[in-house]
């Protein structure tokens, strides 16, 4: 059984096959979908209304505001009202367009407040980081000491090390199964298996065997697969490692 722990199941082409993704992923043995917003006025609405499980699958319901997006004057309220959020997310830094002095600025200021409401409500982040790793570390390692998960991490092993010693987690995608991402798979095969987590970050990132389509929940057991294999063990083992580590973080029960 498997956990995603990041996917953008309200994004069109998901959303309104949300019976056929839920059953798709039930039967891939997903039991558990985390699914993150990035602005509230395009996916929020969509999460809130979501059902607590669909086709034996539970989704859990998670709000932010991405860097490359506004924060409106009514959405620290949504944050800090909205009930069953299990974190806070996907926010973070970008910057893999203009990454200038005031557009640093004007990120960061949409992610402090929501920092703020993560440490109000006990939740854990969700950290969007792309080209940024020096701005984004300096800034969380001075204003967030809560939990952590990066997500879709593409770094060095010295920032994989550097964000683990923040007590940050990790969350691969199915970038590592791509056939040019040697490099990758080399710092995976290095981390603590204890800190890792597995996620589609659908709809995008397929894995190799689906690349250029569609992602979904269902190929999350691809990302599982890579991971045996660089570690060496079953995918039974990485079924329950990178489970016990997602509900450690988003304090979920055990799927009954």
């Amino acid at each position: 059984m498997y956990i995603d722990t990041h996917s953008h199941i309200t994004f069109p082409g998901l959303l309104e096959d949300l019976d056929g993704v839920t059953q798709r992923a039930s039967a891939a043995q997903v039991t558990d979908i985390i699914v993150p917003g990035t602005d509230a006025q395009r996916d929020w609405n969509e999460i809130i209304n979501l059902p607590k499980s669909k086709n034996g699958v539970r989704l859990h319901k998670v709000l932010g505001v991405h860097p490359h997006h506004e924060l409106g004057p009514d959405d620290i309220e949504v944050l800090r009202t909205t009930p069953d959020l299990v974190a806070i997310g996907e926010i973070g830094l970008d910057g893999s367009e203009d990454f200038s002095e005031a557009e640093q600025v004007r990120q960061k200021a949409v992610l402090l407040p929501q920092l703020g409401v993560a440490r109000e409500r006990d939740l854990p982040i969700i950290v969007h980081s792309r080209d940024c790793f020096n701005a984004l570390y300096d800034f969380l390692a001075n204003n967030w000491n809560g939990p952590a998960v990066i997500h879709c991490f593409t770094g060095t092993l010295e920032e994989a090390r550097a964000w683990l010693d923040l007590g940050y987690d990790i969350s691969v995608t199915g970038i590592i199964t791509f056939s040019s991402a040697k490099p990758l798979r080399d710092v995976v095969q290095e981390l603590p298996h204890n800190r890792v987590f597995i996620e589609t970050d659908a709809p995008f990132l397929a894995p190799q065997r689906w690349r250029g389509k569609q992602n979904e929940p269902s190929y999350v057991p691809a990302v599982a697969a890579c991971l045996a294999e660089l570690w060496d063990v079953s995918t039974t083992d990485i079924s329950r490692l990178t489970s016990e580590n997602a509900r450690r973080f988003f304090r979920l029960p055990e799927h009954g």
